[in-house]
């Protein structure tokens, strides 16, 4: 495929992801304002997320694709990031970019800083004390070998010189390797990528807080440790498509 044959595949993917989670928008919205109404501030804070995992009794990390394919309750704010990135391969794989896609795992920069200090300190892993935010985003191996980092959920709104709006594909700069920072997509502070993964790896594997938090401190989802250091001579790895994927 040419670069645009790619581009133009990954915005209809893109679309697609866009349009199925569009049209559950809004449906948990008479619960939360009930919260909202009894003054119950915890549930309001928990979100939609919180009232799927309490009518599932199931946390978001363990959603399939295929469950949030079939499942109208699970809208973007319970998928997440995560289950933004399924709903996108789901579609992509229909169009063929299943060789060319890779998750792209990160982190806030300032969060992996403290948490590394603190656990270094002692601190007990998947607590408050090593909490960091982070983002899921995808990229695609451009016909020159480049990869390239994007939001998988959303299109860009860019305005051509003929003063007319167009969407385009929302690229990340910087180089995809682990250990690089890359900038933030909302303003926030950088994104450090922690794990550069393919899709069938990531998202057969890591189902739960735990295996998230270790690939994304140590690249491995077995063991609990900051192995990344941030510099640019670090050579980027890319976990090898497992033998059932």
């Amino acid at each position: 495929m040419t670069e645009q044959e790619i581009q133009d595949k990954i915005k209809l993917a893109i679309k697609q992801t866009q349009k199925l989670f569009g049209s559950r928008h809004g449906q948990y919205d008479a619960i939360l304002e009930s919260y909202r109404q009894a003054g119950d501030k915890a549930k309001v804070d928990a979100g939609e997320r919180g009232i799927w995992e309490r009518k599932y009794k199931r946390k978001f990390w363990s959603i399939t694709a295929e469950e949030i394919i079939n499942n109208e309750d699970i809208t973007g704010p319970v998928a997440g990031c995560n289950g933004v990135s399924q709903a996108f391969y789901y579609f992509a794989k229909q169009l063929g970019l299943q060789d060319l896609l890779s998750v792209v795992s990160t982190k806030v920069w300032t969060d992996w800083v403290r948490a590394r200090a603190r656990f270094a300190m002692g601190a007990e892993p998947y607590t408050k004390d090593t909490h960091m935010n982070g983002h899921q985003l995808m990229a695609v191996k451009m016909p020159d070998g480049t990869l390239r980092a994007f939001e998988p959920g959303r299109l860009e709104s860019i305005k051509m010189p003929d003063g007319k709006r167009k969407n385009e594909i929302m690229f990340i700069d910087g180089k995809v390797k682990v250990g690089n920072r890359i900038k933030a997509v909302s303003g926030h502070p950088p994104y450090l990528i922690v794990a550069v993964t393919t899709p069938e790896y990531r998202f057969n594997n890591v189902t739960s807080y735990e295996r998230g938090m270790n690939m994304s401190t140590g690249g491995d989802p077995d063991k609990f440790e900051f192995t990344i250091i941030p510099q640019e001579e670090l050579v980027q790895h890319l976990l090898k498509k497992n033998q059932n994927g």
